[in-house]
């Protein structure tokens, strides 16, 4: 982790993957994340298998290191009372409730400004908090499909992307949103509510799409598009040896590069002919993986080899070379990369309320208070 966000606290009232996604991104930059959890359990990601030594989650590892977890009963007056003297002391508060739901608890964006004027508050949802459709359940499937996003992914059917999109960019446009409302108040004093769709963030993935739409009046067709497999420049192949290499000559001049190292000149010319995907499939069968990456060159022919196993993944020598995972940790490093920025060690991720008592105390109360509030069952 880097210590840019130093001094910045945010409080993360998300589960599952969105909202801890863009949390980890800002624990990553160095804020400080206290993940507020239900004390009968927290996360529901702490116990999806595979599970750790600890008994913990795996992906639960994964998304929340770096960050601190309070179990506080929302649903109580007094662990709302609690949160909202937390919030007094914090920057931001991101929440991945239905609309609602947080005023409800007391716990909104009215509630929390009338405490701390200057709160950055950022609602994380499904459909945002003015559609139509605010009031209905959904997961990235349902927000990809309505974006056209997963219409025009695969050839003949519909293929459901292996990636969850939608929550994934959903909670990078978070984190950049919280980050660019907390330069805003740095700038002007004032805070900021931001109201963030998963649909809306999947939409924004359909740029090139739409552009062509608006400049033709005619919608792109799943199996037709240029970056989707339809020309031969860029597609996969299948070598001799049943392994895939991606070819992606979408410049001329690598198109040309690949043509010529391949002794196939005329192919030059129907670099936008679909017919010629199935030509160059046959001559790609004709080597091994291994041999054709030796044959092209990659430093002027885009070319790699496709993994199927993760266990290739962690061997690529980009991968080693970047030191993209932590092997003594079991963890993906972040994948930001800052030259001047003051560095931290990372750590793991924590057991659910492992930071409740130094945070109440921080917050004044005493002890025997806190002792108290366990019993009752309003912390963990």
């Amino acid at each position: 982790m880097y210590r840019l966000l130093d001094n910045i606290r945010i409080l993360d009232l998300t589960r599952l993957l969105p909202g801890p996604y863009a949390t980890l991104l800002l624990a990553d930059l160095g804020a400080e994340i206290i993940k507020i959890e239900d004390p009968s359990g927290g996360d529901p990601v702490r116990t999806l298998p595979p599970l750790a030594n600890d008994g913990t989650s795996y992906l639960f590892h994964w998304l929340h290191r770096n960050k601190a977890s309070c179990a506080l009963n929302l649903k109580t007056s007094v662990g709302r009372e609690v949160f909202l003297k937390l919030a007094q002391r914090a920057d931001a508060i991101i929440e991945g409730f239905r609309p609602g739901v947080t005023a409800r608890l007391g716990v909104d964006y009215a509630s929390v400004r009338s405490v701390k004027p200057d709160i950055v508050y950022c609602s994380l949802t499904g459909y945002g908090q003015s559609s139509p459709y605010r009031d209905h359940v959904g997961h990235d499937l349902n927000y990809i499909s309505i974006a056209g996003l997963l219409g025009l992914t695969g050839q003949d059917e519909p293929v459901i992307p292996s990636v969850p999109v939608a929550d994934l960019v959903g909670g990078t446009l978070a984190a950049l949103s919280i980050v660019a409302a907390l330069l805003k108040r740095a700038r002007t004093g004032n805070g900021e509510y931001i109201d963030l769709a998963l649909t809306d963030a999947a939409l924004s993935l359909m740029a090139l799409h739409f552009a062509d739409y608006f400049g033709t009046q005619q919608s792109p067709q799943r199996g037709q598009l240029p970056l989707g497999g339809h020309y031969a420049f860029y597609a996969v192949y299948k070598t001799r040896d049943g392994r895939f290499l991606s070819l992606a000559c979408l410049e001329p001049k690598f198109w040309q590069s690949f043509c010529e190292r391949v002794q196939q000149r005329d192919w030059v010319a129907r670099q936008f002919d679909p017919a010629l995907t199935a030509e160059v499939q046959k001559l790609i069968e004709s080597r091994s993986l291994a041999e054709w990456l030796s044959v092209l060159d990659s430093r002027q022919i885009p070319v790699t080899p496709l993994y199927e196993d993760l266990a290739a993944v962690l061997q690529d020598p980009h991968v080693q070379g970047r030191r993209l995972f932590v092997e003594e940790l079991e963890q993906m490093a972040s994948p930001i990369r800052l030259a001047q920025a003051l560095p931290a060690p990372d750590r793991l991720a924590p057991h659910l309320g492992q930071q409740t008592d130094e945070i109440l105390s921080e917050l004044g109360f005493a002890p025997s208070t806190i002792a108290g509030w366990r019993r009752e069952g309003v912390i963990a």
